[in-house]
């Protein structure tokens, strides 16, 4: 990223066992991800989120800020790493033209996901 652009940060969110609530629904993820017996003995060794539950924490901390809904054509999103509980996350973003570019990080300024949304309407 450029020093010479302008990025927007939003505030900062404590991931909590609330937070698991997305994934289970919307992924399906019962007794993968979200299952603290079955990640102690994983590789991650604890409950992570990741995929599309980060880009849907990326994009509704970018909605809270700008205190509305996103309207977008298209998306593309690389993920990069995983949220843990207990995590700190905010987003950094930027609007130019109709495109939003967006970064979620963590306390240890790890970037957990990257992604445009094109086509927006309404953010400006």
């Amino acid at each position: 990223m450029s020093t010479k652009e302008k990025w927007n940060s939003t505030r900062t969110l404590t991931i909590t066992e609330s937070h698991l609530i997305f994934p289970m629904i919307w992924e399906g993820d019962l007794n993968i991800h979200s299952n603290v017996e079955v990640m102690q003995d994983s590789n991650f060794q604890h409950v992570i989120l990741h995929g599309d539950t980060s880009l849907a924490l990326a994009i509704s901390l970018i909605e809270k800020e700008l205190g509305k809904s996103i309207i977008y054509h298209s998306i593309s999103s690389r993920y990069q790493s995983y949220v843990c509980l207990h995590d700190e996350v905010y987003t950094i973003y930027q609007i130019n033209d109709d495109t939003l570019t967006f970064s979620l990080i963590n306390q240890k300024e790890t970037v957990i996901v990257h992604g445009q949304l094109t086509g927006i309407e309404g953010c400006i």
